[in-house]
């Protein structure tokens, strides 16, 4: 049980509950033999009529109860009455299992939720964060594509899936990221989240809406019931939860979870909003609620209960759920002393190699002092990382404007490549350990979809107007029909498509400079979403991996799967101290679209001796001389099939346009 004995501790012979509302008159727990009445949106109106405990309120301000009858799959919510004689019901935050979308709590014996050999992989190693190579990815994504025979599509049970293939004979699903050689998987957020009517998702003609990205915080230590096969069952969504987590650590893909404490779907349905509102949100001096997630509200992280809280429910899906790292949504408006004592108390007391970074930024002006949100830099020497917008930015442009940057062949932006290149540490970094490298993500254009626009090409690819999860103006149907994406691309043509070449040499930058790497689902196959900037309502067409784009783009694939395994063989392209980059790594070009550096002496030991990179951002080919002494070997080069001889230092070599090149010394 967490340190202040909140929410429910559950044994057969009783069942303690706790919660905390500092301002409540009176509290009673009350008991429920089902779910309540539901209405067609999926809501339940009405929570009179269970049975009415009174609890006692103790100096810490904490509401308690013991309640000597065995208690499991019994529903349960609480009653609060304010000063002002006003009652409300409410859930408890620290429900661990909720009923369908998730409007009452529940008490189960969790021990009855593990599959069987889960203890065996509750966990991987992670090693070195440095080691990482992240994959992002919603988990409705991965398996709507009817082109492969899913059992479970949508779901968390799509990832226990084996043998799938392709239309063309390729792996897919959980194979297929084998294949790829990633180590981790990045889940949007998996926790129970408002909007999706669970009880509906699944009906063919449901007009509701079925997707989500689930950045709506709703019970925050409950898996989401859209994922599940059955929502009326509070246990199955757990247990199948940790099947998919248990599917992927058997594989030795580490999981990584998308948590969102900045802000919650609403106040007033929230987790905090009946308990305490005052309390759990910030507030402007005029009274009114602080908004810097661009949500309504947004989390007071920085008191005592709230802090808490959020560490309370990190260290319960590390250790029931097996959760490896976490992500954080807009961390600029978590407090830095929160997440400083999360780093410290998660690697302490749950796993020491644990992955924790977030996005250094917040996303419309808060109250919190600009001196204690987790900007970009404020992670310096904390144990955790940020995303790195400096080399995203630099690689391809903004993430919706039509400007391009380096791998489009733009110049000047030389430098912060270069910077990126060495893991960010004369910058925004202390260690390597501390950033983030990516192109894209889901947010916004993904890769594909920036290159087109940056080209102009919107058009020929048939690109969709969206807004909202709507198309602006016509039929949907008709227009994804009529969509013409990588047009004239095929696996015989593919490395001679100039989007294809930015797209890749941007990730083949990523995958190449020190720090965690970081690509998006979809990338290795050139994945678009139809030129939907912002698809977080969006229907499964335009969200959904395309697997058939596997078998058109292999060489692609393949590509990706070369390089990622050479990061893995190769420590030097891994290192996790900035006093090693500083000893080993130098950069030898940085200007007129080109940035190639040397590694030196087995960097981290490596059993290559010395290993040089170049980068062409320039559409044309480039001359550039080989340094050190003695003979270099051609290890890989973006788009080539053939191995090129050996060259020897002082030699000038051709690098096509739009290409990377790594060569080496042994």
């Amino acid at each position: 049980m967490n340190k202040y004995g909140l929410g429910v501790n559950y044994t057969a012979q009783k069942s303690e509950f706790g919660l905390f509302a500092p301002d409540m008159k009176k509290v009673s727990l009350v008991l429920y033999e089902d779910a309540g009445e539901y209405d067609e949106e999926g809501n339940v109106a009405s929570h009179c009529g269970g049975r009415e405990l009174p609890m006692k309120k103790t100096q810490d301000d904490i509401w308690r109860i013991c309640v000597e009858e065995d208690l499991e799959q019994t529903c349960y919510m609480y009653k609060l009455t304010d000063e002002t004689g006003r009652e409300q019901y409410a859930r408890d935050p620290y429900a661990t299992a909720v009923t369908a979308n998730g409007h009452r709590s529940v008490v189960l014996d969790l021990a009855k939720t593990d599959p069987e050999g889960f203890s065996q992989y509750k966990h991987v190693d992670n090693g070195s964060h440095t080691d990482a190579v992240v994959y992002e990815l919603h988990v409705r994504d991965f398996s709507m594509d009817e082109s492969v025979p899913f059992v479970h599509r949508g779901k968390f049970l799509a990832f226990t899936e084996k043998g799938l293939k392709t239309p063309g004979g390729h792996a897919a699903g959980i194979d297929s990221l084998k294949e790829l050689g990633i180590t981790h998987v990045q889940f949007q957020p998996i926790y129970d989240y408002a909007v999706v009517n669970e009880l509906r998702v699944d009906e063919p003609g449901y007009q509701g809406q079925k997707f989500n990205w689930g950045y709506d915080p709703h019970n925050y230590n409950v898996p989401e019931g859209a994922y599940a096969t059955d929502v009326i069952h509070p246990q199955a969504r757990i247990k199948e939860c940790k099947e998919m987590i248990m599917a992927l650590h058997k594989a030795g893909i580490g999981v990584i979870m998308d948590v969102v404490f900045n802000h919650t779907f609403s106040i007033e349905d929230g987790p905090f909003g009946h308990i305490a509102p005052d309390y759990y949100y910030r507030k402007k001096p005029d009274g009114t609620y602080s908004d810097g997630a661009a949500c309504g509200n947004e989390v007071a992280t920085e008191r005592k209960m709230v802090r808490a809280y959020i560490k309370d429910s990190l260290k319960y899906w590390v250790e029931e759920y097996g959760i490896d790292g976490f992500r954080f949504d807009l961390m600029g408006l978590i407090d830095v002393d929160t997440m400083q004592e999360i780093t410290d108390e998660l690697r302490s007391e749950c796993k020491s190699d644990i992955i924790l970074y977030g996005e250094p930024w917040q996303a419309g002006g808060s109250v919190l002092a600009e001196e204690k949100q987790t900007l970009k830099g404020a992670q310096k020497d904390r144990g955790f990382g940020i995303f790195n917008d400096n080399i995203r930015d630099a690689l391809k442009g903004s993430t919706r404007g039509r400007d391009g940057a380096f791998v489009q062949g733009r110049k000047g932006f030389e430098k912060e490549i270069a910077e990126g290149v060495c893991g960010s540490i004369h910058s925004i970094a202390s260690q390597p350990t501390e950033v983030v490298n990516y192109a894209g993500a889901h947010d916004d254009l993904n890769l594909w979809d920036k290159v087109i626009t940056t080209l102009g090409l919107r058009t020929k690819e048939g690109f969709l107007n969206m807004e909202q999860g709507k198309l602006k103006r016509g039929n949907f149907e008709q227009a994804i029909a009529k969509a013409t994406l990588h047009q004239g691309i095929t696996s015989e043509n593919v490395w001679e498509n100039k989007a294809v070449r930015d797209c890749v040499l941007a990730n083949s930058i990523v995958l190449t400079a020190q720090g965690i790497a970081f690509i998006h689902a979809g990338d290795e196959i050139l994945r678009s979403k139809y030129g939907d900037a912002n698809s977080f309502i969006s229907p499964d067409a335009i969200n959904k991996l395309q697997w058939q784009d596997k078998d058109r783009f292999y060489p692609v694939f393949q590509y990706y799967q070369k390089l990622i395994t050479l990061r893995k063989k190769h420590p030097a392209f891994r290192m996790a101290d900035r006093k090693e980059i500083m000893q080993h790594l130098e950069i030898l070009t940085q200007k007129n679209g080109l940035v190639s550096f040397q590694i030196t002496e087995h960097a981290n030991g490596d059993e290559w001796k010395n290993i040089f990179v170049v980068y062409n951002g320039n559409d044309t080919s480039q001359q550039i001389v080989l340094p050190l002494n003695g003979t270099w070997e051609l290890a890989i080069e973006l788009g080539a099939e053939e191995k090129q001889q050996n060259k020897f230092a002082g030699e000038e070599i051709t690098i096509a346009g739009t290409s990377m090149m790594i060569w080496y010394q042994k």
